[in-house]
C-alpha cells in the first residue's frame, strides 16, 4: 500500500479533515481509476457531519474527473476522458438499472464504502478514486480537461432524482448549460402540433370526412405499439407495432373484426401492468 493521496475524511460530527490515505488501484477488470478535477458538498454530505447520520470514514459523493486507468473488461470510457460521476455506482444492466433505478442497483453501493468484493470505493472528495462497474457508472463529457463548462457539469453529478421529480431537476440542469428550456418547450409543442395538423388535413382529404375523433385509434395503436416496445426505442416501436399488426390479423381471421380494437386497448393495459417498461424499454430518466 502507498498512502500519499490526499482525501476529506470524517471522524466525528463537525469534525472534518484532509488526511493522507491508500492510494486507489484497479480492483476488479470492471473498475476504473479517475483522477478527481472538480468535487462539491452535497446537503446529505451535512447529515453526518452535524451528527444527524452515523457515517464516518471517507466522503463526498459527487464529482467530474478524468480517467487515469481502466479494466480489461471497461469499454464504455477510455483514458484522458473527462467523465461525471453520478452519486452512486451502478451496473447500468439489472432490472433495477434498465428501469431507471440506478440507486436501487442490485450489485451498486455508495462512495465511501466498501464495494460487495470487500474493496473500498472511495469517496468523491479526495485526489482519486476507483470507480466500481466503471462502464454502469460514468458518464463520458464531450469537453476537455480545464473546460469552463466543468462547474456546469459538475451540476449534474447530482443524478439522485426519482419520480416525480425527474423533469424539474433536467429542466435546472439544462438552464445550466446554457438552454433554453422553456423555448424548447414551446417549439416542441408548435411542430408536434403543426404535425398533426397536417396528418389531419390529408387524412380528410384521403377519406372525404373530418371528425373531432379523426386518428384517434390510429394514434391508440402507434402508442399501443411503442409501449410494448418500450418508450424511447425505435427498434422496439418496430417490432411493437408488427406484434399488433399480427395480433389484429389473428383476431380479424379467427375471432371478428369488431374487437381487433379491444384487443389492442388489452394489449396495452397487460403491457402497462406486467412490463411498463416494454420488450426494449430504456430507462425514463438516463444520465445526461
Amino acid at each position: 500500500m502507498i498512502y500519499r493521496m490526499r482525501a476529506a475524511v470524517l471522524h466525528a460530527p463537525g469534525q472534518i479533515s484532509l488526511d493522507t490515505v491508500t492510494d486507489p488501484t484497479l480492483a476488479t477488470p470492471r473498475d476504473a481509476l479517475v483522477r478527481i478535477t472538480a468535487s462539491c458538498i452535497c446537503g446529505s454530505d451535512l447529515w453526518p457531519y452535524r451528527g444527524l447520520a452515523p457515517r464516518r470514514g471517507r466522503i463526498g459523493h459527487e464529482f467530474v474527473g478524468v480517467v487515469e486507468d481502466i479494466g480489461s473488461e471497461v469499454s464504455s470510457v477510455r483514458r484522458g476522458q473527462v467523465v461525471i460521476a453520478p452519486f452512486v455506482y451502478s451496473c447500468g444492466d439489472c432490472v433495477n438499472c434498465r428501469a431507471g433505478w440506478t440507486t436501487s442497483c442490485v450489485i451498486g453501493g455508495d462512495w465511501g464504502f466498501p464495494d460487495r468484493d470487500g474493496y473500498l470505493a472511495d469517496g468523491g472528495q479526495g485526489e482519486f478514486v476507483r470507480i466500481p462497474l466503471a462502464d454502469g457508472t460514468l458518464v463520458p463529457a464531450r469537453v476537455p480537461e480545464g473546460d469552463d463548462s466543468i462547474p456546469a457539469l459538475l451540476a449534474l453529478s447530482d443524478a439522485d432524482v426519482v419520480p416525480p421529480w425527474p423533469l424539474a431537476r433536467i429542466c435546472s440542469n439544462a438552464e445550466m448549460l446554457g438552454i433554453d428550456v422553456n423555448r424548447t418547450i414551446a417549439l416542441t409543442f408548435f411542430i408536434g402540433s403543426a404535425m398533426a395538423g397536417v396528418a389531419g388535413v390529408m387524412s380528410g382529404l384521403a377519406f372525404n370526412q373530418i371528425s373531432n375523433t379523426i386518428g384517434f385509434l390510429a394514434g391508440l395503436k402507434a402508442f399501443t405499439a411503442a409501449v410494448v416496445g418500450g418508450i424511447g426505442s425505435i427498434p422496439g416501436a418496430m417490432i411493437g407495432g408488427l406484434f399488433i399488426g399480427i395480433c389484429e390479423s389473428f383476431a380479424s381471421s379467427y375471432i371478428s373484426t369488431q374487437y381487433t380494437d379491444l384487443i389492442v386497448f388489452g394489449i396495452l393495459i397487460a403491457t402497462m401492468l406486467l412490463r411498463p417498461t416494454g420488450i426494449f424499454g430504456t430507462p425514463a430518466l438516463q444520465k445526461v
